[in-house]
């Protein structure tokens, strides 16, 4: 219907982080404000908020039988939680510093942690044992991720240079080369055979698994490239970079098919849809600070054709997700708030948002108040009829 079904007041702070169950039944959203939230994605109603960090949650994943839930943090720890009770079950003390990324094995078995400690750690999802500390990077971890059969891992980090490990055995395959400044991220094709990798540099390079060899350098950002994704057939691979640019490539020739700049404002989160008919880019501020648009863009995953603007949020998007049915798009935001978005129509069906200190106030026949003062009332959630 487009209209609003709900508001909920739970996140205090910027919403950092997002992930979905593969069910599409349970959302899990991590903020500034140290708190982890579950939520039912059918009514948007939150079933449990879990406690215990005393910083940010930096980091949310979702084991894929939905079962399990893992964050981590600036406090340095690893947590796993039960998805149905929301009881902590392991917290997991390995890094030294931050935890930045996380990454669960496709059978979920296994749990891959990344840190600024220049580590990734390999834990035991079921019981939360510390497997193993890969310390292969020399420099932070920005981002992990497995390759879709689950037996290798790869690692992005600050120096530049990628680590591809054998997740049986936990030798280093390679080290992929080229990259001049930090990888923010990294991504399996679906068969596994090429890997993709997005950089401070502003290149997007493809890797070929096997053999170590750079397959294609991708050479059309002008900007820090911050986020890169296959399209669900691995034919098309899309990125993005602080200055707004959205590229388009065929993933087997490097060629690049389109370049779409819809505002030049950063793009700060990406997401493609299961089916690979949509994708979702997020615009926020390329300096590190909350202060952005808000937009979200969604475009033909296909043709990256633009199709629609979805707006609402205030602030810089951080997180973007797809729903499991590929009609329902899942937006975080530094404006403290998450917004449900029927993909189709590009209406807003839900927002869940934190209780403001003058929400629904009515100001009104409020007397005395400048303009500057009834704005920013407003913006703390009082109304005008």
């Amino acid at each position: 219907s487009g209209q609003l079904r709900h508001l909920l007041h739970k996140h205090s702070q910027a919403v950092r982080a997002l992930a979905v169950s593969r069910d599409g039944q349970t959302l899990i959203s991590g903020s500034y404000d140290q708190t982890i939230r579950i939520w039912h994605l059918p009514s948007g109603q939150v079933l449990n908020t879990l406690h215990g960090y005393t910083q940010e949650v930096r980091t949310v994943a979702v084991s894929p039988d939905g079962s399990t839930l893992a964050s981590g943090g600036a406090d340095q720890t690893v947590r796993i939680w039960d998805a149905a009770t929301g009881q902590l079950r392991h917290t997991g003390r390995g890094h030294r510093r931050w935890v930045q990324a996380l990454a669960f094995s496709p059978n979920g078995e296994f749990l891959a942690s990344g840190s600024y400690d220049r580590t990734v750690c390999i834990w035991d999802a079921a019981t939360g044992q510390l497997l193993r500390t890969l310390e292969g990077p020399a420099r932070w971890v920005w981002s992990v991720t497995y390759s879709p059969d689950g037996t290798r891992l790869a690692a992005g980090a600050a120096d530049g240079v990628i680590t591809l490990w054998d997740a049986r055995t936990w030798q280093i395959l390679h080290r992929f080369t080229g990259h001049t400044r930090g990888v923010w991220a990294v991504a399996f094709n679906p068969s596994g055979a090429l890997l993709a990798s997005a950089s401070e540099d502003g290149t997007v390079r493809l890797w070929d698994t096997a053999t170590s060899q750079e397959r294609h350098l991708l050479l059309g950002h002008s900007a820090s490239v911050h986020n890169v994704a296959f399209g669900a057939a691995g034919k098309t691979l899309f990125s993005a970079d602080e200055e707004g640019a959205i590229c388009v490539w065929n993933s087997a020739t490097g060629a690049r098919q389109t370049t779409l700049r819809p505002t030049g404002q950063a793009i700060t989160a990406l997401a493609c849809s299961p089916n690979g008919r949509w994708l979702a880019a997020g615009e926020g501020n390329g300096e590190g600070n909350s202060a952005g648009s808000g937009v979200i863009h969604l475009l033909d995953a296909t043709t990256g054709k633009p199709i629609r603007t979805l707006t609402g949020h205030g602030r810089t998007v951080s997180s973007l997700v797809f729903g499991a049915d590929n009609t329902l798009l899942i937006s975080g935001s530094h404006d403290e708030t998450i917004r449900f978005w029927h993909v189709e129509s590009g209406q807003q069906i839900n927002l869940l948002r934190v209780e403001r200190p003058y929400e629904k106030m009515n100001i009104t026949h409020a007397t005395g108040l400048t303009s500057a003062q009834r704005a920013t009332l407003k913006a703390l959630g009082a109304i005008e009829s």
